[in-house]
């Protein structure tokens, strides 16, 4: 649950929410015990939960460090090449 209130958590607030992981974002303006509460029982219920636990499967297929080491080298090739012209 993301109680959003400055620079990316708006973002990943809905991103997360999204993907079904958790529930509305509960901005802090916003933020009352009751509000809270809710929010808590949506994020513990059996729907988030299996959405996280897929979303976690996904994630540990990944190679994010392959794909991150071919974006860095496709950057410095793009940057490097352009330069040699």
């Amino acid at each position: 649950m993301v109680c959003p209130f400055v620079a990316d958590q708006p973002f990943w607030a809905r991103i997360t929410q999204e993907h079904g992981v958790a529930p509305d974002p509960l901005p802090q303006r916003s933020l009352t015990s009751e509000a809270l509460a809710e929010r808590l029982v949506v994020a513990q219920g059996a729907e988030a939960r299996a959405a996280a636990t897929g979303l976690g499967d996904r994630i540990a297929a990944e190679d994010g460090l392959a794909v991150a080491v071919a974006a860095i080298e496709q950057a410095t090739t793009l940057t490097g090449s352009a330069g040699s012209t």
